[in-house]
């Protein structure tokens, strides 16, 4: 997985890209007496990145080319071909002032958290379901930092992709 640090960044170059969108399309816009419309980019992909906010979100996953890392998602209706589906973000049981585990620690318990809440979010346990799930988890920088952050969320593969949301399934 990638570094949080990395992901940040690239998310911050992204971030300045939109805001020099926007500076450009609000400086391009009509006159406030203006009839005519302001342009919509409808049917132009969304991008983010996974958060507490989009349990429930469709997507298809922006992997880093190096080490195959969740670098972003392209958001997509849950009625569209998809290959993932946010259902949970639990966050790891541990103070603010916790050392470190280690990576192995925090990935053991990112994956138990979110097979916890699997089933709730699926409607069958993760064990006879037929997809697959999978995780991120923080690293050592965020954990220092007080982000005890898990997002979990189903995948499946490009030959057989969702075509609805997994909510409530039972598959």
């Amino acid at each position: 997985m990638r570094s949080w640090g990395v992901v940040l960044a690239i998310l911050l170059i992204a971030a300045g890209a939109a805001v020099g969108l926007a500076v450009w399309a609000t400086s391009n816009a009509p006159d406030e007496g203006s009839a005519s419309p302001t342009p919509t980019h409808e049917g132009e992909p969304e991008y983010d990145f996974p958060g507490t906010d989009n349990v429930g979100t469709c997507f298809n996953p922006i992997n880093d080319r190096d080490d195959g890392a969740l670098l972003a998602m392209q958001v997509v209706d849950c009625d569209e071909p998809h290959l993932a589906e946010l259902f949970g973000t639990p966050e790891i049981d541990a103070g603010p002032n916790a050392a470190w585990p280690g990576q192995a620690a925090v990935d053991r318990e990112s994956e138990s958290l979110c097979l916890d809440i699997f089933e709730d979010y699926v409607g069958i346990p993760f064990e006879k379901s037929k997809l697959d799930a999978s995780y991120i988890s923080t690293s050592e920088a965020y954990w220092l930092g007080g982000d005890r952050l898990v997002i979990c969320f189903v995948e499946t593969s490009s030959a057989a992709p969702l075509t609805d949301s997994v909510r409530d399934l039972g598959q």
